[in-house]
C-alpha cells in the first residue's frame, strides 16, 4: 500500500511521479458525498470494474441488496474475486481525506488487513487517514509518500514547464518559479497557464511574489481573467456544480442577462478552437486546455473541476455576479428533480435558499427516504428549512415527526405531530393559500400518534391510534400501514403473548406473498427474531436473523430499517455460542447499520452485545466505554433506557461492582399490570442475579422474583427466559442448602438449553454455577453437555474469579497463556487449524472455497500475530496459547 499526502495545492493526476507500476491502474476520486457506505463500495468496486469487468459483480450485489449483508461478508467476497484475478491491480483512492465516516474506515482497515498479493493500494490524502499506519509501518508494508516529497525539483519542474510551454525556460526562471509555487504542482500549472504566450517570462515570474495567498490572488487575475469571454462565462456558470454533463451545462446557462450571453462571435474571435458551440464541446475542450476539468467517467459524460479552482471561480461568481447564484442553484435543481435525481435537487434548492421549492422536493422524498432509512439525511435537510416552512406543510411536519420519534426525540416529535394536527385543520377549514403542502391522509396523523404513544410505553393508547389508523389507511403499501400494522403486531409480544404473536406473523407472512410488501416482510421477520429468541430457540432465530440480512436478487427493495436489531441479535446469539469474536463482530455490523440507518434504539442493543463480549473477553475498559455510549443514546426513550439499564447493572455485577448494582436493584421501581413485559423479565432476571450475588436474607427476594417469572415463562412457551430463570433458582437453592432442589432445577435448565447450545448464560454465573454443574456431572445428569459447559469454565474463568468453598481444582484448569499481540480472525483461525493438520495451502483452499493466494496472505497475517516465522513456529506458538 501507498499513502501519498497531498499539498493543498497538489493537482490530482495520474502521472507516472506518484502511480504504482502495475499493469492495470483503477482510479477513484472521493468527495463529501461518498461517506455513505454503499456508495463509497459501490464506486470503489465500479472502479475496480473499469480494468477489471465483472471483478466485483458478486460484491456489488451484496451492495445492491434490500438488507446489507455484513460488509465483512461484502469484503472477503471482493478479496477473494481480485485474488483469483491473474495479474497485478492497483487502485488508486483520490482524495481519501473527505471520508470521515466511522464505518468506511473501519471497513477499509479491514480490507487493507486481507490485501491480497497482487492487489495494491494507493491512498491519495491532505491529511494522514485513520488507519493503522503504526502497524503497517512495523511490517513494511506501507510506502509513505508525503507533502515534501511532492515538490517538484528543478528537473520535473522544467519538463513540466516544457510540456504545457512548448519551450525551454532558463533554469534561474526556473528557480525562482519553484520558489514562488514553493514546488506545487497545482501552482506551477497556474503558473504555465499565465506564461503562455507571454515573450518576458523572467518578468511575469517575478511578479510572483508573497506569501500564498498573494500568489494565488495574481494567478486569479493572470489566469481566469485571461481566458476568452465565453470560456470564463462558462467556468462562472458552471462553478457552483459539483459535477457536470452537458446537459446540466446547458441547462444552468440560459441565465437572462445581456451581459453575461455567450456569443458564437466570442469562439471566433477570442478562442478558435472552440469551433462547436455545446457544453459537450465546451467540457473536452477545457480538459485538453488544461483548465482543471476532470473526467468522472471513461465516456466523458460527466466531469467535475479541480476543487482549488472551483473554490477560485466560485468565488468570482460570488464578487462578480452575486444575483446570478441563486437562479443558477435554482436550474440546477430543477433539471436534477426531471433526472429524478432527487437528492441533488434538494441540495441545490437548498443552497438557492428556495425554501419553498426545497419543502416540496423534501415532501416528494420524504416516505421513501424514512422506508429506506436515510433518516439523518431528512432530518438534517429538514432542519437546514426555516422554522416557519413547515407551519405550512403539515404532510412533511408529519414525516419529520415520525423521523423524530425514530431518533429518540419524543418531545419534539409531539411538537410536530400537533402541529400538522392544527395545521391540517386550518388547510381543511380555509382557502389560505400559505398552506402550500399536503394535508395528510385519513389514518396517518393517527399512526404517528400510536407510534409516538408506543415510544413513551403507552400500549393501550398506542393501540387504540394503531386500529383507528388501519381502520382509515387504504390497503397498498405505504410506511404508515406499515407502521400501524407492526404497532398491532408488537402488542401481544411486548405483553408476552408469544401464541398471538406468532398467530400474527403467520397471519403478515401469509399476506406477504400476493400482495410484495417486503418492507413489512422485514418488520415481521424481526418481530419472529425477538419470539424465537425469547422462546429459547436460538438456532432459529439465527436463521431468521440471516433471512433479514442475506441479499437476494428478488428483493431489491427492502431497506435497512431492521438489519441493525437483527445484527445485534445475532451477536447475542453468537456470545451464547461462546463464539466471542464473532459476536464482537455482529455487535460492530450492528452499530454501523444503525447508524446508516439513524436508529439510536438498534444501536443501543448492538452496543449492548458489544459490551456483554468485550467483558467476556477481558476488555473491562472497552465493555463500561460501550455500554456508557449505550445510555447515553436512549436517554429519551423511557423503554430502552430502562432496559439497557438493567444490561449496565449486570455488567457492574461482572465487573465486581456490588454496589453500583445493588444501587440500581433498589431504585427499580414495582412494576404495574400494564409495563411490557420485555422489560419486566430483563428488568427482574436482573434483579436476581444482584439479590443472590448478595446473599443472605437478600436470597429470599431472589425467589420471590423467580418464582412467578418462571410460571409465566412456561406458561407462555417463553423458554429463553425459563432457561434463565431455572438456572438461578438452581443457585438460590444451594444458596439456602436445598442440594436436591438445586440440581432439580438445574436439570430442568440443561434439558431446556441443550438442544440449542447454551453456554454463556451458565458460565456467567461463575464459580457457584460451576460447583453445581460438577455436582450434576457426579450424579450423570447430561453428562455430555455438562462437560462441554465446564470446558468452558475451564477456558474462560480466571483462577482469581472463582471462590474457595467451591472452586473447580487446579487440575482441571487450562493455563492461559499469555495471548498475541493481535487477536486472529475467525477465517484466521481456520487456516490455522488446518495447517495444524498438515494440509498444504492447495488443500487449505479448497476446504475453505477460497483462492490459494488468499490463503498465502492469511498465514502470512497468522505469522505476523503470532510472531512466528513458519508452519511449525505458529503452530507451537498456538499451543501455548490455546488456539489449538
Amino acid at each position: 500500500m501507498r499513502l501519498v499526502e497531498e499539498s493543498p495545492f497538489q493537482v490530482s493526476s495520474r502521472g507516472a511521479l506518484w502511480a504504482p507500476q502495475a499493469p492495470s491502474i483503477a482510479w477513484l476520486t472521493l468527495d463529501e458525498a461518498d461517506n455513505d457506505p454503499v456508495r463509497f463500495w459501490s464506486y470503489l468496486i465500479g472502479a475496480l470494474e473499469q480494468q477489471r469487468p465483472g471483478i466485483g459483480a458478486d460484491a456489488a450485489a451484496l451492495l445492491r441488496a434490500p438488507q446489507l449483508a455484513p460488509i465483512d461478508t461484502v469484503l472477503t467476497m471482493l478479496v477473494n474475486a481480485v485474488a483469483a484475478t491473474p495479474g497485478q491491480l492497483a487502485l488508486v483512492l483520490d482524495d481519501f481525506h473527505v471520508i470521515s465516516a466511522a464505518p468506511i474506515q473501519q471497513a477499509f482497515a479491514t480490507l487493507i488487513a486481507y490485501l491480497p498479493p497482487n492487489f495494491h493500494l494507493v491512498i491519495a490524502s491532505r491529511a494522514d487517514v485513520l488507519l493503522p499506519l503504526a502497524r503497517l509501518r512495523a511490517r513494511g508494508q506501507v510506502a509513505e509518500i508525503r507533502a515534501a516529497d511532492l515538490r517538484c525539483t528543478p528537473d520535473e519542474a522544467a519538463l513540466f514547464l516544457r510540456a504545457m510551454l512548448g519551450r525551454d525556460l532558463a533554469p534561474h526562471d526556473i528557480a525562482a518559479l519553484l520558489e514562488r509555487t514553493e514546488g506545487w504542482m497545482a501552482g506551477l500549472q497556474l503558473a504555465a497557464l499565465s506564461l503562455q504566450g507571454e515573450p518576458d517570462a523572467a518578468g511575469q515570474i517575478a511578479a510572483i511574489r508573497g506569501e500564498n495567498r498573494y500568489i494565488w490572488d495574481f494567478l486569479v487575475d493572470e489566469v481566469l481573467d485571461r481566458q476568452p469571454h465565453a470560456v470564463r462565462q462558462f467556468l462562472l456558470h458552471t462553478a457552483l456544480l459539483d459535477r457536470m454533463c452537458a446537459e446540466l451545462c446547458d441547462a444552468v446557462l440560459p441565465i437572462e442577462n445581456a451581459e453575461l450571453k455567450i456569443e458564437k462571435s466570442d469562439f471566433e474571435s477570442d478562442y478558435s478552437q472552440f469551433s462547436i458551440l455545446n457544453s459537450q464541446s465546451m467540457l473536452e475542450t477545457l480538459e485538453s486546455a488544461n483548465l482543471f476539468v476532470v473526467p468522472l467517467d471513461t465516456e466523458r459524460r460527466w466531469y467535475r473541476y479541480h476543487r482549488l479552482f472551483a473554490d477560485v471561480l466560485r468565488m468570482r461568481l460570488r464578487q462578480l455576479h452575486p444575483q446570478l447564484v441563486a437562479p443558477i442553484h435554482r436550474r440546477a435543481a430543477a433539471w436534477y428533480r426531471h433526472s429524478g435525481l432527487t437528492t441533488d435537487a434538494i441540495q441545490h434548492a437548498l443552497a438557492a435558499q428556495d425554501w419553498s421549492l426545497a419543502a416540496e422536493y423534501i415532501e416528494e422524498s420524504a416516505e421513501a427516504l424514512l422506508m429506506h432509512g436515510e433518516i439523518t439525511t431528512l432530518v438534517g435537510w429538514i432542519r437546514m428549512l426555516p422554522p416557519d416552512v413547515l407551519h405550512h406543510r403539515p404532510r412533511l411536519s408529519l414525516f419529520y415527526a415520525a423521523a423524530l420519534v425514530t431518533i429518540g426525540q419524543l418531545d419534539e416529535a409531539d411538537e410536530y405531530v400537533r402541529m400538522a394536527e392544527r395545521t391540517s385543520e386550518a388547510k381543511q377549514s380555509t382557502a389560505d393559500d400559505s398552506l402550500v403542502g399536503h394535508a395528510p391522509a385519513a389514518g396517518e396523523l393517527d399512526t404517528i400518534k400510536g407510534v409516538v404513544a408506543g415510544a413513551r410505553g403507552d400500549l393501550s393508547i398506542a393501540i387504540a391510534y394503531a386500529r383507528a389508523a388501519l381502520a382509515q389507511l387504504p390497503q397498498e403499501r405505504s410506511l404508515f400501514r406499515l407502521a400501524a400494522t407492526m404497532l398491532l403486531g408488537a402488542y401481544g409480544w411486548m405483553r408476552g403473548e408469544t401464541n398471538q404473536t406468532l398467530q400474527f406473523i403467520e397471519e403478515q407472512l401469509a399476506l406477504y406473498t400476493p400482495t410484495g410488501n417486503e418492507l413489512l416482510h422485514a418488520w415481521v421477520s424481526t418481530l419472529l427474531i425477538y419470539v424465537q429468541y425469547s422462546q429459547g430457540k436460538l438456532r432459529l432465530a439465527s436463521q431468521t436473523c440471516w433471512r433479514v440480512l442475506a441479499p437476494s436478487a428478488e428483493r431489491r427493495d427492502v431497506p435497512l430499517l431492521t438489519a441493525g436489531a437483527a445484527a445485534a441479535r445475532l451477536s447475542e446469539i453468537s456470545y451464547e455460542w461462546n463464539d466471542l469474536e464473532a459476536a464482537v463482530r455482529f455487535a460492530r455490523d450492528g452499530i454501523a447499520l444503525s447508524q446508516r440507518f439513524g436508529s439510536p434504539e438498534q444501536e443501543s442493543f448492538s452496543l449492548v452485545a458489544l459490551a456483554l463480549a468485550l467483558q467476556a473477553q477481558g476488555d473491562a475498559t472497552g465493555a463500561r466505554a460501550a455500554i456508557e455510549q449505550a445510555v447515553k443514546l436512549v436517554q429519551p426513550q423511557p423503554i430502552e433506557r430502562a432496559v439497557v439499564a438493567a444490561y449496565q447493572a449486570r455488567l457492574w455485577l461482572a465487573q465486581g461492582d456490588l454496589v453500583l448494582a445493588a444501587a440500581w436493584a433498589r431504585a427499580c421501581a414495582p412494576h404495574a399490570a400494564d409495563t411490557i413485559a420485555y422489560l419486566r423479565v430483563v428488568e427482574q432476571l436482573t434483579q436476581a442475579r444482584i439479590y443472590l450475588a448478595q446473599g443472605g436474607a437478600a436470597v429470599a427476594q431472589a425467589f420471590a422474583l423467580l418464582v412467578p417469572l418462571l410460571g409465566d415463562a412456561e406458561a407462555n412457551e417463553q423458554f429463553g427466559h425459563a432457561i434463565e430463570a431455572y438456572a438461578l433458582l438452581a443457585l438460590a437453592h444451594a444458596a439456602t442448602g436445598d442440594a436436591a432442589e438445586a440440581l432439580n432445577c438445574l436439570a430442568r435448565a440443561l434439558e431446556l438449553a441443550a438442544p440449542e447450545g447454551y453456554i454463556r448464560l451458565f458460565a456467567d454465573l461463575g464459580a457457584p454455577m460451576a460447583s453445581l454443574l460438577r455436582q450434576a456431572r457426579a450424579r450423570g445428569i447430561m453428562p455430555g453437555y455438562v462437560e462441554k459447559l465446564l470446558a468452558a469454565f475451564a477456558q474462560r474463568l480466571e483462577a482469581r474469579d472463582l471462590r474457595l468453598a467451591d472452586a473447580i481444582p487446579a487440575s482441571s484448569l487450562k493455563p492461559l497463556a499469555s495471548t498475541p499481540v493481535e487477536p486472529l480472525s475467525v477465517r484466521e483461525l481456520e487456516v490455522l487449524r488446518l495447517v495444524a493438520t498438515g494440509q498444504s495451502n492447495q488443500t487449505i483452499g479448497q476446504t475453505l472455497i477460497i483462492a490459494e493466494s488468499t490463503v498465502k496472505m492469511h498465514l502470512k497475517n497468522i505469522y505476523g500475530k503470532l510472531d512466528a516465522h513458519s508452519r511449525t513456529q505458529a503452530i507451537a506458538r498456538a499451543h501455548e496459547l490455546g488456539l489449538l
